[in-house]
């Protein structure tokens, strides 16, 4: 019995392709400009601070 093969690529494995890729290149980048994890999670961290609090604000 055969076994179809399945060639085309979907959209998600197109999008998990290139979201890996990109990681990948922030990564290096990351490591070149000599950024350390904790540096990079104070300032995700201060920036989802900012982003809350400016949506708090425009509902009051």
């Amino acid at each position: 019995m055969a076994v179809a093969v399945r060639t085309e690529t979907t959209a998600k494995e197109k999008m998990r392709a290139r979201a890996f890729e990109l990681s990948e290149r922030i990564t290096r980048r990351t490591i070149a400009a000599g950024i350390t994890r904790e540096q990079l999670e104070k300032d995700v961290f201060e920036a989802f601070l900012d982003v809350k609090n400016s949506r708090r604000s425009r509902r009051n």
